[in-house]
This record gives structure tokens, C-alpha cells and sequence, in this order.
């Protein structure tokens, strides 16, 4: 799992085409709104490891 800031399109194709996935998580992070990208792993086909809820999100 990474993020990467939404207005960096650059990185974001790079890590698309690296097989990173975008599962439409969001973050606002220290220089504006961050994707949260995933790596499918061998073996959790379909699981989401990451906390989807704004009050998880912020703990």
C-alpha cells in the first residue's frame, strides 16, 4: 500500500502500470489530497486491508 499525492499523474501511471491498484481510498495528506494505492497480493483476491471510514481514518 502507498499513497500518492492526486495531482502527481506521473507517478500515479507509473504505479498503475507497476499493478498497483486504485480502490478509490482517499487521504488528505501534508501537501493536499492523497490516493491510496494497493498491491494485490497472491492469495486475498478481493480483500481490502485498509480502513474505509472518515472516523477510522483519522485515529
Amino acid at each position: 500500500m502507498l499513497s500518492v499525492n492526486e495531482e502527481n499523474s506521473s507517478a500515479l501511471r507509473l504505479y498503475l502500470s507497476a499493478g498497483f491498484r486504485d480502490n478509490g481510498l482517499r487521504r488528505m495528506g501534508p501537501k493536499g489530497p492523497q490516493k491510496i494505492l494497493q498491491y494485490p497480493l497472491p492469495g486475498a483476491a478481493g480483500v481490502i486491508h485498509a480502513r474505509t471510514s472518515r472516523e477510522e481514518e483519522w485515529r
